[in-house]
This record gives structure tokens, C-alpha cells and sequence, in this order.
């Protein structure tokens, strides 16, 4: 009997530091949460790692939104399934041109009736600057009419995995009718970078229209998307769309390539004012998540006055991180003000009636007392630099191969140097980024994964030791039965 309360004493402290390791784990683990959501102005958007297939932060990304011209998306992807040849020569018509509105957003100048180009020109016209007429033109081209071509995309959005999304036009010009999603635009984007002719055109920033039977002067086309074609620098980011309408608003499509993951980013229903930087917010989320260093925002509440030092312009920002934010201004050497709260190397402040953030390396809670010495101070950065190569398999005869090299030490700190070795007049700064999607359909994001795994071995570990603890006792039993029958039979001997 002593024995077998031994044995069932080890079995429960056993038991007891095993439940004590599994809820440490948890509580560890718990601990290492990432952000729930990050404040944007957009009504819904979307991270999704194309790479992986994972959610990894979302908002209202299953809600339905219009797109505006993101749209061209899926216009893009049918046309370079559908179209081998791009030099061939097609023709404007009127029924194209006839969808304009006064709104429209168009070639410069406007392509015109009976205005004859090649389909290459065409979609670069669409996507670069979203021309309108290049939508129609192409949407008719591959399928008649705008409402056949429409019946195509639908079918497309839905083999793809789509959901909840209807297309009625090729361009995204506002109808009741004319709708998707976040998590949906995602997959289409993932989708569409799979195809070497889409993604040779999704990452060509600079491009040439030669006269034409109507035009007698060229037409010189930029990359309409800001973060993409340099105007906002962001090393990372590779590709994406941009969208407005009124009744749409904002809508931006951007993909980035983060330790070899293609992220994703849609934002839907933004302001004018906000939707890049609620994409740069969402970019910098997006790399934190994958590096494992974005972690939950828990402020350490302050409530005392600091002085700027080691600097004599330190950018205050409207979110704490020092690449994808707005600078709304700057502090000088020695000038004071209230901090607020902490959080890892960022403060929280008070700056024009309004709270702000700023590098805590840049503070001190004791006025200094000498003079700023520029010889001293510290260059706030964040990034170390980025290389990326780049090559392309491609079956076309203009095949290109590029080098980048990134200096991104900054939000507003960004140079460039490419090498080109270019047979056509397409200037592309990255090529044959490829996205293997291993998901046809969006699901939820893995950040509990490691808790799940954790639990399900300690689980099984429990179940261990209690089918042991179990078989003991009944062990036991068997020996003291045995001891029992092997005492009476000597005695009967006896």
C-alpha cells in the first residue's frame, strides 16, 4: 500500500508540473500576441501572405465594397490568358470610348475613335494609368462586348475562389452592380502575379505609346501607384493598382516581398488624405509579423516632461514607426514636452493638442545643458539595407534582368541604383517575382499555431501519464493477488 501511495504521490506532482509547464507555456506564449488591429482609415482591408495562403490581419475583409479600378486586376489577368500576341494592332471603338464619363480617368490625350495601337500599349495604358478606354477596349476585344467580358471575369473570380464578388465592367466605373471584397481582390492579385506576361506588366514602372494614326505625339506613361513607381520609397514593394471613384472612395491594391513571402495589402473605402499611409502602416505590420518583432502595443503610461538630445530635428510621426508613417513635424535640440506613455523604443507624446510619436532614443528626462554638436548626434534608421535580384523565364523575346540595390533607412530616405539589360523601351525594375499560393481560398491567420501545438503535446502527455498512473495501480493489483494465492497454496502444502 505504501508503495502504490508512492507511486500515485509521483504521478501527481508528476501530473501537477506538467500543468504547471503547459499553463507557463500558454501564458508565455499569450504574452507574444500580435497586434489585433491596426487604426486606418479605410473601412476594410486586408493582409494576406500570398506565399502561404494566410490571413495575416484583416478588417472587414469579407465585406463588400466597390472597387473602382482596381478592377483592372482581373481585366489584366483575362487579357494576358486570353491574347497570345501583344504587338497585334487593335482598333478603338466607339462603343469603348462611349463608356468614358466626364470623370473618367483616361490616356493623355484621350484615345479616340478608330485610334489604332498594339494590345501591349493598350494594357499598359490600363494598368499604369488606369486609363479607362484602354479597359473597354481591351474587355471588348477578348470578349465582344463589356457584358460578355464581364461574364468572364465573374466566372474567372469564381474559379479563383472569390466569393462575394461581381464584375458588370472591365474598368470599375460605379455600379450597384460593380462589387468584391478585400480578402476576394487578394486572391485575384495572388492569382494574377502567378501569370510571367501579368507580372512582367505589374512591375514595369515607365512606359512609351509611340505616335500613332491619331496622335502625333508619344505618350509617356508612369506608374500611377506611388509607394510602387518611388514617389513614396518602400523598398519591398514591387506591384499593386490604384483605385477611386466617389462612391468607392479610395481603393489600393500593393504587393511587397518580405523574407520571401509575397505579402498582399487591400485597402478599400480610404480618404484622399489617408490611403497610403494606411497602407505603409499595414506594410509595416505585415514585416513585423513575419520577422516576429511586431508585438502587442502595450503602453507604458508616463507622465513627465523629456528633453529632446543627440538631435536637432526629430520627426514626430502620426504612428510608431519610422518607415510608412506621416511626418506631421519636428522637434529642435533641448525643446521639451510631455511624455505620455512608452512602448518599446517609442514615445508617446503631447504635440499640438494632439498625441504623436517620436524615437525614445531621443529623449532625456534632464534638459541638457550644452549646445547641440552635430559630430554627437544619432541618425534615426530602421532598416538595415535591402538587396533584391531579380530574374525572369520568359517566352517572349524582350526578356530583361535586373538589379536593385535599396539603401531604406527611412521613410523619407530612399536612393536606387538599377543596371538594365533592356531590348525594348520597358523599363522594369523587378522581374519574375514569383507567388506560389499555397491556398486556393483565404482562411484564418496561424498566430495561435505554436499555442495549439504546445497544448496538444501536453495534452498528450497528460494522457500518457495517466494511462500509466492506470496501468501501475492495475499492476499492482495483479502482484498482490498473486502474493496472496502463493501464500495461502504454501500454507495448504504446509
Amino acid at each position: 500500500m505504501k508503495k502504490i501511495f508512492k507511486r500515485m504521490t509521483g504521478l501527481v506532482i508528476s501530473l501537477a508540473m506538467l500543468c504547471s509547464f503547459c499553463f507557463t507555456s500558454f501564458t508565455a506564449l499569450a504574452d507574444v500576441t500580435y497586434l489585433t488591429t491596426v487604426e486606418t482609415d479605410a473601412e476594410g482591408f486586408v493582409i494576406y501572405d500570398a506565399t502561404t495562403g494566410e490571413v495575416i490581419l484583416g478588417k472587414e475583409e469579407e465585406t463588400v465594397f466597390y472597387p473602382a479600378s482596381i478592377t483592372k486586376i482581373m481585366t489584366a489577368l483575362l487579357v494576358c490568358e486570353n491574347i497570345d500576341d501583344l504587338d497585334q494592332e487593335i482598333t478603338f471603338s466607339s462603343a469603348a470610348i462611349n463608356e468614358m464619363t466626364s470623370d473618367s480617368s483616361t490616356l493623355y490625350p484621350e484615345a479616340q475613335v478608330g485610334e489604332k495601337m498594339t494590345v501591349r500599349d493598350v494594357l499598359h495604358g490600363m494598368f499604369l494609368v488606369s486609363a479607362n478606354e484602354c479597359a473597354a477596349q481591351l474587355g471588348i476585344t477578348v470578349a465582344g462586348s463589356t457584358e460578355s467580358f464581364a461574364q468572364m471575369m465573374n466566372a474567372r473570380a469564381e474559379e479563383i475562389g472569390c466569393t462575394n464578388t461581381h464584375f458588370v465592367n472591365a474598368h470599375g466605373l460605379h455600379s450597384e452592380e460593380h462589387y468584391t471584397t478585400p480578402s476576394d481582390m487578394a486572391l485575384i492579385m495572388a492569382e494574377a502575379l502567378k501569370n510571367p506576361t501579368f507580372l512582367q506588366l505589374a512591375t514595369t514602372y515607365e512606359y512609351t505609346i509611340e505616335a500613332t494614326n491619331l496622335c502625333d505625339t508619344d505618350r509617356e506613361l508612369t506608374y500611377s501607384h506611388s509607394i510602387v513607381n518611388g514617389t513614396i520609397p518602400y523598398a519591398e514593394v514591387y506591384a499593386g493598382k490604384t483605385g477611386r471613384t466617389p462612391e468607392a472612395g479610395r481603393t489600393l491594391v500593393t504587393v511587397a516581398r518580405f523574407d520571401g513571402h509575397d505579402v498582399i495589402i487591400v485597402i478599400m473605402k480610404s480618404t484622399e488624405d489617408e490611403f497610403y499611409n494606411d497602407t505603409l502602416k499595414l506594410l509595416e505590420y505585415a514585416r513585423g509579423y513575419l520577422d516576429g518583432e511586431y508585438t502587442d502595443m502595450t503602453w507604458e503610461e508616463k507622465d513627465e516632461t523629456v528633453y529632446v538630445y543627440q538631435t536637432n530635428a526629430l520627426k514626430v510621426r502620426d504612428y510608431p514607426s519610422a518607415v510608412g508613417t506621416t511626418v506631421v513635424g519636428s522637434l529642435q535640440y533641448g525643446q521639451s514636452v510631455n511624455r505620455i506613455a512608452t512602448w518599446g523604443e517609442w514615445s508617446m507624446i503631447e504635440y499640438l493638442g494632439q498625441y504623436y510619436y517620436v524615437h525614445s532614443d531621443y529623449l532625456t528626462t534632464e534638459e541638457p545643458e550644452d549646445e547641440y554638436d552635430p559630430s554627437t548626434a544619432l541618425k534615426e534608421t530602421t532598416r538595415e539595407d535591402v538587396e533584391i535580384v531579380v530574374e525572369v523565364d520568359s517566352t517572349e523575346e524582350d526578356t530583361e534582368e535586373v538589379e536593385i540595390e535599396v539603401d531604406a533607412t527611412d521613410s523619407t530616405e530612399s536612393s536606387a541604383v538599377a543596371t538594365l539589360d533592356e531590348s525594348d523601351e520597358e523599363h522594369t525594375r523587378l522581374e519574375g517575382v514569383s507567388v506560389d499560393d499555397g491556398s486556393d481560398s483565404l482562411h484564418d491567420g496561424s498566430r495561435g499555431s505554436i499555442v495549439r501545438v504546445v497544448m496538444i503535446v501536453c495534452i498528450v502527455l497528460m494522457v500518457v501519464i495517466a494511462a500509466a498512473f492506470i496501468y501501475t495501480i492495475v499492476m499492482e493489483r495483479k502482484r498482490k493477488k498473486r502474493r496472496r494465492t502463493h501464500i495461502n497454496t504454501d500454507e495448504w502444502y504446509k
